[in-house]
């Protein structure tokens, strides 16, 4: 009989565009069940063989005692499910996942994706953080596997005491298809092109994006144009309101693009990408453009700074810095032969380090061990 693996996680278009490559595997050698905020029909009409089941997720909450709902549905969902894994994806499946687990009377094994921090860690709010402290002291179990996508992370969990030799591994992120995005040159326009993927968020760097542009020189902006692609995420906390965002474009310069769901072909025709970020966990965002082969400026910041090796293939400044980072843009906008080499030396670094194959590898390499 096969064994069960059921993946746990908050948001169903966030697993789509990170985890579903893995669980379309995994569904070859298991049975795999998901559990996330809603049941996404497409989804589900392509990839049957993923059984779905939705659950009320709050995502912006960062009061964990309004989610004890939450984990009661969640055990009542598990124990009719009767997983042999639970993988438990961002911080809040991480933590109702891995007390479901501690206390069930079936031997489950857990792995936890740190995928980032999450908000109710990184803000500034001592109570909330502590709480958020105490809750994973408590909950989460040393007997967890976790993956990791960077070593800030890792020290983090570290720290709090659930870190082992033998329970982790450090994994490139989602990974990406290296025949999808495959090299491709810059297409040839009349503006060279700077291109954000991602929500519209302030501690993604979007306002620090937009004043670095308004900070180049005026011959540099008669030639450039930044392109910001995603939407609007009002459920963040850390989110700008459309009215703020429209104020700051500048037609011909700066342009808000909206959503994209091409984000290939969006690549395709950025000169250079740019992801200002105060935290990541390790962005796809920047991997796809890697494997495009772009140049990348990003910031010193946990996640981004795993992407850029400095002056090979892009710069990393301090996040929030506005001036540095607009002397970097500055310095690629006035030199193509180092942006195209830049470029051709993201994709070595991908292929070293991010591809999908080495990520599934990766994944399996543990699905087996504890389930052999």
């Amino acid at each position: 009989m096969k064994k069960k693996i059921t993946y746990f996680v908050n948001d169903i278009s966030f697993f789509k565009n990170h985890f579903l490559s893995v669980a379309i595997k995994a569904a070859e050698q298991f049975n795999v069940s998901i559990i996330s905020d809603k049941v996404d029909l497409e989804l589900e009409k392509t990839y049957p063989e993923l059984k779905q089941y939705s659950i009320l997720i709050k995502r912006s909450s960062v009061n964990p005692f309004s989610d004890l709902l939450l984990f009661f549905k969640l055990r009542k969902l598990l124990n009719q499910i009767k997983p042999d894994l639970i993988h438990n994806i961002t911080i809040k499946p991480i933590l109702y996942g891995s007390l479901f687990s501690k206390f069930s009377h079936r031997k489950i094994k857990t792995i936890n994706s740190v995928t980032g921090l999450g908000y109710a860690i990184t803000n500034n709010h001592l109570l909330i953080k502590t709480i958020m402290k105490s809750l994973i002291r408590l909950f989460v179990s040393k007997e967890s596997y976790f993956f990791f996508l960077n070593r800030y992370d890792k020290k983090f969990y570290e720290d709090l005491g659930k870190v082992t030799a033998q329970n982790f591994k450090m994994i490139g992120g989602s990974g990406v298809d290296e025949k999808e995005f495959s090299f491709t040159q810059p297409i040839k326009k009349d503006k060279i092109e700077i291109v954000y993927t991602g929500r519209i968020l302030k501690d993604k760097g979007v306002i620090d994006l937009i004043k670095a542009m308004k900070l180049l020189d005026d011959a540099s902006k008669k030639d450039v144009v930044l392109k910001l692609y995603g939407a609007v995420d009002i459920q963040n906390p850390a989110h700008i309101k459309e009215d703020e965002l429209k104020s700051q474009l500048i037609e011909g310069f700066i342009k808000w693009e909206g959503f994209t769901s091409d984000v290939k072909r969006t690549l395709q025709s950025a000169d250079i990408y740019c992801l200002p970020s105060f935290r990541e966990g390790l962005p796809k965002s920047t991997i796809e453009a890697m494997a495009i082969g772009r140049p990348i400026i990003t910031t010193t910041a946990p996640g981004c700074d795993d992407t850029v090796k400095e002056g090979f293939n892009g710069y990393k400044v301090k996040a929030g810095d506005s001036k540095e980072l607009s002397k970097k843009l500055q310095e690629l906008i006035e030199n193509k032969e180092l942006r195209i080499q830049m470029g051709k030396n993201s994709r070595e670094l991908f292929l070293k380090n991010f591809t999908l194959e080495k990520v599934v590898s990766q994944t399996f390499e543990v699905y087996n061990k504890l389930l052999q």
